[in-house]
C-alpha cells in the first residue's frame, strides 16, 4: 500500500551544546517515542509524540476500460473499472460512484455502485444500437472521471440483405424509363450496414441469367440497382451478400411503348385472288413501338383504295403478337391497294393485289355479228363476236372459245380463239353456197347460238 511511516533527522549541533533534529509524522495515526542517544549509548530523557489521524480525501483517479469497441449485440459489454484513493493514495472502501452516459442508447448495468476493499468499482456497458458514447464516474461529493468515446459497432461477418423492394412493377421498354430496386443490408443485430457489397442479379421467367452487377449500400444500410431495357419481357432481380440469404423481387414486367406505336410490316398472303366473293386475301399488319417491340391491344384501322373491295372489318385490335388481320374479297375484278394505320402514325401501305375473273363459272355472254348477209361468194365474210364473262360479270381474258357453223358448207376463218382483255373472242364466216347459216359460240359448259346468216347471190359474178 501506499502508507508512509514516521521519520527523524539525524540531530544537528546549532550551538554550544544543542543539537536538532526534524521529525516528520507518517500517514498511520499512533504514538511514537523518541530515545536520544550520545555516542550511541548514553540515554537521554525521552519524548513521546502523538501522531493525530486527519481529515481522509477521497479522490477518483482513473477509470479502466476493457475494450474501446464491441459489437453491438446487447450482450458484448465493455467493462469499466473505477479507482478511489484518498490523499494519500490508499485505497477507499465504500465511496459512492454515480455512472452515467451521453447518449441514452448506451446500456449501465448500474448507475450507482460503491467502492471495494481495494478502492474499486465495476459496471458494465452494452448497447443494442450502432452508437458511440462517453461514459462519466461521478464520485459522490468529489470529482467525475470521463472515458475516451466508446463505440459499439455493426457485425460485418454477419451482413445480408434482409429485404428487396421494386420501385415499380412495371416499366416501359424505350430504353429511356428506369425502375429503381433497393435492397436494405443489416447484420444479424438488425443494424443497417454501410459500406457493404451487394451482388446483384437479374434473370428471365424461366431463370435464365439476363445481367449482373454490384453496388455498395450507403449509410442506411440501402443498396440500389437501376433497370431499363429496350426489349419487353419479365424478369425477377435477386441481391445478396456473398451469396447469403438471397431476396428477390416480384416479377418486374418490361411493356412496349404504345406512345410510340406503329404499323411497320403489311404482308398479304397472296398477291391474286379469284373475284368470286369468297376467294379471299389475307392482310397481316404488324404493330410494333420505336424499339421494334410486339404491342399487344393496339387498334389497327384498315381502308382500301377500290370500293369494290370488302375487308373483313375495318378495325381490328392486334393480339399479344402485335399482329392483326384482316381478309379481303370482291366480286369485281380489279386491283386493290390497302392500307392500315394505328392512331398514333402514318398509313402503310401493301403491295397491291389484284382480283382477277373465275375462269370456272365463265359464260357466252353475248354473241353478236356485224352483219346478217354476204355474198356467197367465198370471200365475202360476216364477222362474229363472243363476249366471256363470269357469274360476277367480270369479262374473262385468254378464255378459249370454240366455234361450230351449221350447216358446215359455212366456213369459219378459225375453230376455236381466244378473248381479249375485254372478254372478246373473234372469228369470221365465209361461204361459196347460197344459204342461210347458224352459228355456236361455246366455253366451258356455256354455248350460244346466232342464227339467220345468210350468203346471197353475187350478181357481180353471174353468167350464162
Amino acid at each position: 500500500t501506499n502508507s508512509k511511516a514516521a521519520a527523524i533527522s539525524a540531530f544537528q549541533e546549532t550551538s554550544s551544546g544543542v543539537y536538532v533534529a526534524t521529525f516528520t509524522s507518517g500517514t498511520t495515526p499512533g504514538s511514537v517515542t523518541v530515545q536520544p542517544l550520545i555516542d550511541g549509548s548514553t540515554k537521554l530523557a525521552t519524548a513521546k509524540i502523538i501522531l493525530e489521524a486527519t481529515e481522509i480525501l477521497p479522490t477518483l483517479t482513473q477509470i479502466d476500460v476493457s475494450a474501446s469497441s464491441v459489437q453491438a449485440d446487447g450482450i458484448t459489454p465493455i467493462a469499466l473499472t473505477a479507482h478511489v484513493v484518498d490523499q494519500f493514495g490508499k485505497p477507499i472502501q465504500d465511496a459512492a460512484i454515480q455512472w452515467s452516459a451521453d447518449n441514452a442508447k448506451a446500456l449501465l448495468s448500474s448507475d450507482s455502485t460503491t467502492t471495494d476493499a481495494q478502492g474499486l468499482t465495476k459496471i458494465d456497458v452494452t448497447s443494442r444500437e450502432v452508437i458511440s458514447t462517453i461514459v462519466t464516474a461521478q464520485l459522490e461529493q468529489g470529482n467525475s472521471v470521463s472515458t475516451a468515446a466508446l463505440n459499439f459497432t455493426a457485425d460485418i461477418a454477419s451482413a445480408q440483405v434482409v429485404a428487396i423492394e421494386s420501385e415499380k412493377q412495371q416499366v416501359v421498354a424505350n430504353n429511356i424509363d428506369t425502375d429503381t430496386v433497393t435492397a436494405q443490408v443489416k447484420d444479424q443485430n438488425n443494424h443497417p450496414l454501410a459500406g457493404i457489397t451487394v451482388n446483384w442479379m437479374v434473370k428471365k421467367r424461366d431463370g435464365t441469367p439476363v445481367s449482373s452487377k454490384t453496388s455498395v449500400s450507403d449509410n442506411d444500410g440501402i443498396a440500389t440497382l437501376e433497370l431499363k431495357s429496350p426489349k419487353t419481357g419479365t424478369v425477377t432481380v435477386l441481391a445478396a451478400v456473398n451469396r447469403d440469404a438471397v431476396q428477390e423481387t416480384d416479377p418486374i414486367v418490361f411493356v412496349a411503348d404504345t406512345s410510340t406505336q406503329k404499323v411497320t410490316t403489311l404482308t398479304l398472303s397472296k398477291t391474286q385472288a379469284l373475284a368470286n366473293g369468297t376467294d379471299s386475301i389475307t392482310y397481316e399488319a404488324q404493330v410494333t413501338d420505336a424499339q421494334g417491340n410486339a404491342i399487344n391491344a393496339a387498334r389497327v384501322a384498315w381502308s382500301a383504295d377500290n370500293p369494290d373491295a370488302t375487308l373483313s372489318a375495318s378495325n381490328t385490335t392486334s393480339g399479344a403478337d402485335g399482329k392483326s388481320t384482316i381478309t379481303v374479297t370482291s366480286l369485281k375484278a380489279g386491283k386493290v391497294v390497302v392500307t392500315a394505320k394505328t392512331s398514333e402514325a402514318t398509313p402503310l401501305q401493301a403491295e397491291p393485289a389484284t382480283f382477277i375473273a373465275d375462269s370456272a363459272t365463265a359464260t357466252i355472254k353475248t354473241l353478236k355479228s356485224d352483219r346478217t348477209s354476204a355474198l356467197a361468194n367465198g370471200s365475202d365474210a360476216i364477222s362474229l363476236t363472243a363476249t366471256v364473262e363470269d357469274a360476277n360479270g367480270n369479262v374473262l381474258n385468254n378464255a378459249e372459245v370454240n366455234w361450230t357453223v351449221d350447216p358446215a358448207t359455212g366456213t369459219l376463218s378459225a375453230s376455236s380463239s381466244k378473248t381479249d382483255a375485254s372478254g372478246v373472242a373473234r372469228v369470221t364466216l365465209s361461204s361459196r353456197d347460197v344459204a342461210q347459216y347458224s352459228v355456236t359460240a361455246s366455253t366451258g359448259s356455256s354455248s350460244e347460238t346466232l342464227a339467220g346468216l345468210n350468203f346471197i347471190v353475187d350478181s357481180g359474178t353471174a353468167h350464162l
